[in-house]
């Protein structure tokens, strides 16, 4: 396997502290910033253009979410369920992928 190189992880300092998700919803243009979902359950959820910057997902269920357009700054996704999840047009920057179900 060919090395990779100018792989950045993800700024996360002090993601224990980032405040959670909790009953957040959704929506179109939302901005999540510094935000930690353990278990959360967006499943089947729709919204445009959202923004994730410093945040954490760690056991969350996002099968068949359709989150057109999102961008995803410094994020990590962490043992999610991604399934048939649909985010055309979504762009990640500094982001990880570990342990998530993806078909």
């Amino acid at each position: 396997m060919a090395e990779r190189t100018n792989v950045a992880s993800p700024k996360l300092n002090d993601a224990d502290a980032f405040a959670p998700f909790a009953k957040a919803v959704p929506a179109d243009g939302a901005e999540f910033v510094e935000r930690r979902g353990d278990d959360v359950d967006w499943r089947e959820q729709s919204a445009a253009g959202m923004t994730f910057e410093a945040a954490l997902f760690v056991g969350a269920a996002l099968a068949r979410s359709k989150f057109a357009d999102a961008a995803l700054r410094d994020v990590r996704l962490d043992r999610c369920d991604l399934s048939n999840a649909d985010w055309a047009g979504a762009s990640f920057v500094r982001s990880e992928v570990l342990g998530t179900k993806l078909i």
